[in-house]
C-alpha cells in the first residue's frame, strides 16, 4: 500500500503472564511463535489505522504511554491522525483492555503525555496537566496545571532518581537569544525539585 510508511502502524497487544510463561492475547488465548501479521490482526488488534487517500497524506499512530492497573487491565495512551510533512492533524486517544472479554474500549484521551500507575492504585497522566483517575480511567481530575507555570516539553523519568517524576523546560521563547537561555525544571510529587550540588561521593552510573 503506497500510503503505508514508517510513520503509520496499527497497535497490537500481547502479553506473557509469569504464571504460564507463554505469550497470550488479552483474553489469555495462547499464541504460537513466530507471530504472524494475520494472527496478530485476528487476535491482538487494539487499534487499526486507516489511510486517508490524498496527495502526501500520511497516517501515523504514536504510542504515548502504557501501564497495567491493579485489576490487570492494560491502559494505552496514543495519538493518531493524518497529515503531511508540513502539517499534522492528530487526536490523542485512550484504550482500556478488558481481560475477561478480550475487548478494548477506546475513547478520546483527557490529555497527551505519559501514563503511570501510582502506589495508591490510581492512574496518572503526566503532561502539561497532571491528571489523576481513581476509577480505572473512566473519569479524570486535574491535579496540577503545569502550563499555567509556563512549563512545556514534558518527559517522564523512568530511572531510580528519587523524588523526580518529570524533566521539563519553560515554554519556547520567541527569539533565538531567549532559546539559548531556556530553563530546565525537575518536577516531583511535591512540586519543583531543587537539585543539590554534586558530590564526589555520589554514586555514578555510566
Amino acid at each position: 500500500d503506497p500510503y503505508h510508511d514508517r510513520r503509520r502502524f496499527h497497535i497490537f497487544h500481547f502479553q506473557m503472564p509469569h504464571v504460564t510463561g507463554r505469550w497470550t492475547n488479552l483474553a489469555g488465548k495462547p499464541l504460537l511463535l513466530p507471530l504472524t501479521l494475520e494472527i496478530a490482526e485476528q487476535h491482538c488488534m487494539v487499534f487499526k489505522s486507516d489511510p486517508k487517500k490524498g496527495h502526501r497524506q500520511l497516517m501515523h499512530t504514536l504510542i504515548g504511554g502504557f501501564t497495567i492497573d491493579q485489576k490487570k487491565r492494560p491502559h494505552i495512551l496514543f495519538g493518531s491522525g493524518h497529515g503531511n510533512w508540513g502539517s499534522i492533524d492528530q487526536k490523542w486517544m485512550f484504550a482500556i483492555g478488558n481481560p475477561e472479554t478480550g475487548s478494548w474500549s477506546i475513547r478520546e484521551a483527557p490529555g497527551e503525555g505519559e501514563i503511570s500507575l501510582e502506589a495508591d492504585g490510581s492512574l496518572q497522566i503526566w503532561s502539561e496537566k497532571i491528571l489523576n483517575s481513581r476509577d480505572g480511567g473512566q473519569t479524570w481530575k486535574v491535579i496540577t496545571d503545569l502550563h499555567k507555570n509556563r512549563i512545556g516539553g514534558i518527559s517522564l523519568v523512568y530511572d531510580g532518581v528519587q523524588k523526580v517524576r518529570i524533566v521539563a523546560h519553560d515554554l519556547r521563547p520567541k527569539t533565538k537569544e531567549g532559546l539559548r537561555k531556556r530553563k530546565i525544571f525537575l518536577w516531583g510529587d511535591l512540586g519543583f525539585v531543587t537539585p543539590r550540588p554534586y558530590k564526589e561521593t555520589d554514586p555514578f552510573n555510566e
